[in-house]
């Protein structure tokens, strides 16, 4: 499988060594815990592995200026340049994914991993995200304006949504799709 870095199967963060931690939790442990006690082998792991890492890491909202804790924890930041978010659900959904992704643009971290340890195996409840493209804009614009088309109308994208004139995304229907946010490996 090749990678951002062209190389098979190597990254340039700190991934390889976490999703080892990852494996070697999940193959001591097996499916069926809850997430808490995977959150505590994980960081045991982590720290035997000599990685630096937060848990539980309080993520604040900046909305107009004003920084707001709205309750959002990070499970973990390995060495300030990995967002890891574990679960222990029946499987991963969109909504997980889309998690990962706000906490990507948030912290302005470029890349992420996301575990599910209820799955068979760690490959198969895993998905590495990153942030792409890597200028996407970290926090939601403030821009109001539409751009106009040569007949005067409004620019819509193609979920319904507005476009401004700076191309941001924005209106009820403004969530990007995953697929313009975030590349997704799975394994």
């Amino acid at each position: 499988m090749e990678q951002e870095d062209g190389r098979s199967g190597r990254f340039e963060d700190c991934s390889s060594v976490v999703i080892g931690a990852c494996i070697e939790v999940h193959r001591v442990l097996g499916p069926g815990l809850l997430e808490s006690a995977y959150e505590a082998c994980l960081a045991h792991e982590l720290t035997l592995r000599g990685l630096s890492f937060e848990r539980q890491k309080a993520l604040p909202v900046s909305y107009k200026g004003v920084q707001l804790e709205c309750g959002y924890r990070m499970d973990f930041v390995v060495s300030a340049e990995l967002v890891v978010e574990i679960k222990a659900v029946e499987a991963l959904l969109p909504v997980h994914e889309a998690q990962l992704i706000s906490y990507l643009r948030l912290t302005r971290i470029p890349a992420g991993l996301l575990l599910n340890f209820h799955a068979e195996t760690i490959r198969r409840g895993l998905r590495r995200l990153t942030r792409n493209p890597p200028n996407l804009p970290d926090l939601p614009p403030s821009c109001d304006h539409t751009q106009k088309t040569v007949s005067g109308e409004q620019a819509r994208h193609a979920c319904g949504s507005r476009r401004c004139e700076c191309g941001h995304v924005y209106g009820s229907a403004g969530a990007r799709p995953p697929s313009e946010l975030a590349h997704s490996s799975s394994y």
